[in-house]
């Protein structure tokens, strides 16, 4: 939330948050391979009981992740424990305490700008966008989210404004998360796990078609909830 808050805050700070984004950026790298994994374990966990005969090779598959996700873990926890991570911590809180504190008068705009991005960004998908188009709008739709969340603070109109943005999100994030999770399946079907590795592959081919019916109709409800605010 911070990193995305950083981007948008940028006509508003300039580059006092470049240094902590930069941050931040390192930290993500760390977290996001273990977040990824802990997903795509239990999601899988859940498909292989359904394989029948073919249960061993998804279980296979299963255990192969799990080793992965350990020694991400395990690499988490080393950052974790780094000297770099605790100067991270200082930095936050030095960086945040600088910051001048003009009210929310500026924030409006900054949502503005942030939701014209989400609109400019839809307007432009071709019909079948591809994988990249829509992680792209997930992204937008992300930042568009903590901006408006900012800047709307204590509104009534808040909660639908955001909840929109946030089916955005979740919906495009269910997309993304079939679009990686096929890429590990190919990744790693070898021998005894390549048939049912195959049939998990069709499944999440067929979750990313159910994301993309449903992602029009969330980005429309967002930018008419989006318009009617900025």
């Amino acid at each position: 939330r911070t990193r995305a808050l950083a981007r948008v805050a940028r006509p508003l700070v300039g580059e006092q948050l470049a240094g902590l984004a930069g941050e931040l950026k390192w930290l993500a790298g760390l977290l996001g391979p273990v977040r990824d994994l802990d997903v795509l374990i239990v999601h899988l966990r859940r498909g292989v009981v359904t394989l029948g005969d073919d249960r061993a090779g998804g279980e296979a598959l299963v255990a192969g992740l799990e080793e992965e996700r350990e020694a991400a873990r395990d690499h988490l926890l080393e950052g974790l424990s780094s000297t770099r991570y605790l100067a991270l911590l200082d930095l936050f809180e030095a960086t945040i305490g600088q910051l001048r504190d003009d009210g929310g008068a500026e924030l409006g705009p900054l949502a503005a700008r942030a939701l014209r991005k989400l609109r400019k960004q839809a307007r432009r998908l071709p019909a079948t966008p591809s994988d990249a188009h829509v992680h792209e709008l997930r992204k937008t739709a992300k930042r568009a989210r903590y901006a408006a969340e900012l800047a709307l603070d204590g509104e009534p109109r808040l909660r639908k404004l955001g909840d929109a943005l946030k089916r955005v999100q979740d919906v495009s994030g269910e997309h993304q998360d079939a679009v990686v999770a096929e890429e590990a399946l190919r990744a790693r079907a070898r021998g005894r796990t390549a048939v049912a590795a195959g049939r998990l592959i069709e499944r999440e081919q067929m979750r990313r078609g159910e994301a993309r019916e449903q992602l029009p109709d969330a980005i429309d409800r967002a930018l008419e909830l989006g318009r009617k605010r900025f």
